[in-house]
C-alpha cells in the first residue's frame, strides 16, 4: 500500500516541523504542508490528502474558511483541528462541519497520533471497500461474458459458481471437469496467497465417485510449465500400435485478475482415445468459471471480513448512527441508536424513522431546509434527558445518514454559564442602583468646579452603559429560559414593516436607502411579536450602523415548504470570513475601525439567535469584506393558516 498523504496546515513552522519531522515522517506517513488557509486549499484540491490537520486561526482564510471552500467543491476528507483558540462554539461550530477531532493546544502526541490512526482506519476501511467492490464488479463482467460461451458446461457452472466455502468449491471443480472431460485423473493446484507456494488442493482418481479435499505441496513439470507461461498445455505420448493405451496430460491455467492463481490438470494413463480438440476449449471454459468461482470466495471471504470490521466499528461508536432511503424507511442502525430510541434494531429496520423514534426535534430536522450541500443540522433532545447534535446528510443512491452526537455535557456547561452570568448581572443592580442614585445627589450637596462636574458625568455614563450591559443579559436570560415567550399566529409581513417604519428616520440621517421586499400573500408564522420585532430591529440597526453613505439596506421575506425566510442585506463593510464563526456569540464584536466608532456591547447578535431558535428556526450570515452582509433567518409556517394575528 502506498504512504498515506497527510496535510499539516498551520501558520507556526515550529508545529509543521514537530508533526512532520517528529511525528508523521517516522510512522510511514507523507507529510504535506502549508503555512495559510489559501495554499492549504490549493494544495488539499491538487494532492486530495487522505487526512488533514488543521489550524484554526491563520491568515488569508482561518480553517473554518477552508472546511467551507473543501465542502463546496465537494471534497469531503477527513479532518482533524488543531486550535489555541478552544471553545464550546468552536468545538461544535468544528463538528458542524464535520470535522474528525479536535484538539486544543497544547496537545499530547499520544492522543494527536490516536486520533490520526482513528481517523486513517475509516479511510483505510473506505479504500478498501470499494477497491474490493471494484474488483467483484470487473469480476462479475467477465462472467457475464463467459456465459454466453457456456451452453454446454451450463449446468455444471451454475453449479460451480454457487459455492463461495473453498474446499466445497474446488472438489465441485474438480468433479465437473471429471464430468465434462472423461479423463482418469482431475487435480487441481492453487497458488497459496500467503506464501506463493503451490500446492495440491483437491483431487479425483478412477473409481472415485467424489473428490477429495487435500493440501500438500506440488512438484509437476507440467504444472509448472502452465503456471509460468499462462498458456494451456497438452501432451500426448505416441504408440506403436492403435490398440495400445495412450497416456495424455492436459492442463490449463486458472486465469484470474491478478494473473495465474493456478492450474486444472487433466491425465488420461490407459485411454484408448486422445484428448479431442475440443477437449481444451471445454477445460478451458470450465477453468474460467472455476477461477472467477475462487477469486468471488476469496472476495466474499475479504468483503464479509470487511462488513465485519464495519459492523464493530458502528458497534463501537458512542454516536447515533442511522442510515435511511429517500423515502425515511430505515436501512441500517448501530446499536448506540437503538438503544437511544429504546427499540430494538428488528423493530425499526424496513420501517420509518419518523414514526418509530417519535421525536419532534427529529421530525422537524427532516423538514429543516439544507445547506449548499443538503446537510440540516439542528439539536435533538431524547425523552431519557440527553441533548444530542444532529447532522443529517442526503447519501447519493441510498438515501440520508443521519449521526448524532451527544452534547449533553456541552449544554449543561451553557447553562451553568447563563446561570452564572445571570447571577453576577442581578447582584450588580442593586449596587449599580445606589451608585446611580449617589451620583445624582452629589450637585445638592454642594457646588461642582467644572473637573468635579466633567468627573461625576462620565461616571453616570459608565454606570449607564453597565446598567444597559446587565439589563440585555438578563433579557438573553428570560429569552433562554423561555419567559414572555407567549406564541401566537404572526403577520411576518408586519413585523417587518413595524421595524423598517421605526429605523426609516435613522436610515435617512446616515444618507441610505432602506427598502422592504415582501411576498404579498406571505405565509403565517408561529411566534412571539414583540420578540420577532426585536430580531428585526437589532438585524436592521446593525446593517445600519456598519453601512457607510449612499449605501442601502433591504429586506426580503420569501416562503418554502415549510417555512418562511427573511434576509436583511447590506452593502456594507462586510465580515471578516475569521469573525464570521463567532458572530452570534455573546459579547463578540469584529475588530476594526468601524466597530471602534459604534458603540454596543457584542449582544445584539446573540439576542437574535437566541430568539430564532427559541422559535425552532436557524440563522446564519453570508458577508464578504467590502461588499456586504446578509443575515438569514427561518420561522416555521402555521400549520393552521386560517388562524389571524
Amino acid at each position: 500500500m502506498a504512504k498515506e498523504t497527510i496535510l499539516i496546515v498551520d501558520d507556526d513552522i515550529r508545529n509543521i516541523e514537530f508533526l512532520r519531522d517528529s511525528l508523521l515522517i517516522p510512522s510511514g506517513y507523507r507529510a504535506l504542508s502549508a503555512a495559510d488557509g489559501e495554499a492549504a486549499l490549493d494544495l488539499a484540491l491538487k494532492e486530495e490528502p487522505d487526512l488533514i490537520l488543521l489550524d484554526l486561526q491563520m491568515p488569508k482564510m482561518d480553517g473554518f474558511d477552508v472546511l467551507e471552500a473543501l465542502h463546496r467543491e465537494g471534497r469531503e476528507i477527513p479532518t482533524i483541528l488543531i486550535t489555541a483558540h478552544g471553545s464550546e462554539s468552536v468545538a461544535i461550530q468544528a463538528f458542524r462541519l464535520g470535522v474528525r477531532d479536535y484538539f486544543p493546544k497544547p496537545f499530547k502526541v499520544t492522543e494527536i497520533m490516536g486520533a490520526v490512526e482513528r481517523s486513517l482506519a475509516e479511510v483505510r476501511l473506505r479504500r478498501e471497500k470499494q477497491e474490493l467492490t471494484e474488483r467483484v464488479e470487473n469480476i462479475n463482467r467477465q462472467l457475464e461474458q463467459k456465459l454466453k460461451e457456456l451452453t454446454i458446461l451450463y449446468g455444471v457452472s451454475k453449479s460451480v459458481t454457487s459455492l463461495l466455502d473453498p474446499d466445497k468449491l474446488l472438489t465441485r471443480i474438480v468433479e465437473a471437469t471429471m464430468y465434462v472431460t472423461g479423463a482418469e485423473e482431475i487435480s487441481l493446484f492453487l497458488l497459496d496467497e500467503e506464501t506463493q507456494e503451490l500446492q495440491l488442493r483437491a483431487v479425483q482418481g478412477v473409481g472415485e465417485h467424489e473428490a477429495r479435499p487435500v493440501r500438500r505441496s506440488a512438484d509437476n513439470a507440467v504444472v509448472r510449465q502452465v503456471m509460468s507461461t499462462g498458456q494451456v498445455a497438452m501432451i500426448q505420448t505416441a504408440r506403436t500400435r492403435k490398440t495400445d493405451p495412450l497416456q495424455a496430460t492436459l492442463a490449463v491455467p486458472l486465469r484470474a485478475r491478478s494473473g495465474t492463481i493456478g492450474v486444472l490438470h487433466a491425465t488420461n494413463k490407459m485411454a484408448m482415445e486422445p484428448f479431442s480438440e475440443n477437449d481444451p476449449y471445454l477445460l478451458s471454459v470450465l477453468a474460467d468459471y472455476a477461477a472467477i468461482a475462487i477469486e468471488n470466495a476469496r472476495l466474499f471471504a475479504e468483503v464479509e471480513e470487511q462488513r465485519t470490521k464495519l459492523e464493530t466499528i458502528l458497534t463501537g461508536s458512542e454516536d447515533l448512527i442511522i442510515v435511511t432511503d429517500d423515502d425515511g424507511l430505515v436501512l441500517l442502525l448501530n446499536p448506540a441508536a437503538a438503544n437511544a430510541f429504546c427499540l430494538e434494531k428488528v423493530e425499526m429496520v424496513g420501517k420509518p424513522l419518523l414514526e418509530v423514534a417519535s421525536n419532534e426535534a427529529l421530525d422537524q430536522l427532516f423538514r429543516l431546509p439544507g445547506t449548499g450541500n443538503g446537510v440540516r443540522n439542528l439539536e435533538v433532545p431524547l425523552v431519557d434527558g440527553r441533548t444530542f447534535y444532529a447532522s443529517l446528510s442526503p447519501v447519493t443512491d441510498v438515501g440520508w445518514a443521519l449521526i448524532m452526537r451527544d452534547i449533553t455535557h456541552l449544554k449543561e456547561l451553557d447553562r451553568m454559564k447563563s446561570d452564572f452570568v445571570a447571577t453576577i448581572t442581578h447582584d450588580l443592580r442593586s449596587p449599580l442602583t445606589a451608585i446611580q442614585g449617589s451620583l445624582r445627589l452629589l450637585p445638592q450637596l454642594g457646588q461642582l468646579n467644572d473637573e468635579q462636574a466633567d468627573f461625576a458625568k462620565r461616571a453616570m455614563r459608565n454606570v449607564e452603559h453597565m446598567d444597559d450591559l446587565i439589563s440585555s443579559l438578563l433579557d438573553i436570560g428570560r429569552i433562554e429560559a423561555g419567559l414572555e415567550m407567549e406564541m401566537s399566529a404572526i403577520h411576518m409581513d408586519l413585523v417587518i414593516e413595524e421595524a423598517v417604519s421605526n429605523l426609516m428616520g435613522h436610515a435617512k440621517s446616515k444618507g441610505l436607502v432602506l427598502r422592504a421586499i415582501v411576498l404579498d400573500d406571505l405565509p403565517l408564522v408561529t411566534g412571539n411579536h414583540m420578540r420577532l420585532t426585536q430580531v428585526m430591529t437589532n438585524l436592521l440597526d446593525n446593517a445600519i450602523r456598519y453601512t457607510p453613505q449612499g449605501g442601502s439596506v433591504t429586506v426580503r421575506a420569501t416562503a418554502e415548504a415549510d417555512h418562511v425566510t427573511v434576509s436583511v442585506i447590506d452593502t456594507g463593510v462586510g465580515i471578516p470570513a475569521k469573525a464570521k464563526a463567532r458572530i452570534f456569540d455573546k459579547f463578540y464584536r469584529v475588530e476594526g475601525p468601524q466597530a471602534e466608532e459604534s458603540p454596543g456591547m457584542g449582544l445584539g447578535l446573540a439576542t437574535v439567535k437566541s430568539i430564532v431558535e427559541k422559535h425552532g428556526g436557524q440563522v446564519w450570515v453570508q458577508s464578504k469584506v467590502e461588499e456586504g452582509s446578509t443575515f438569514c433567518f427561518t420561522l416555521p409556517r402555521l400549520e393552521a393558516s386560517g388562524q389571524g394575528a
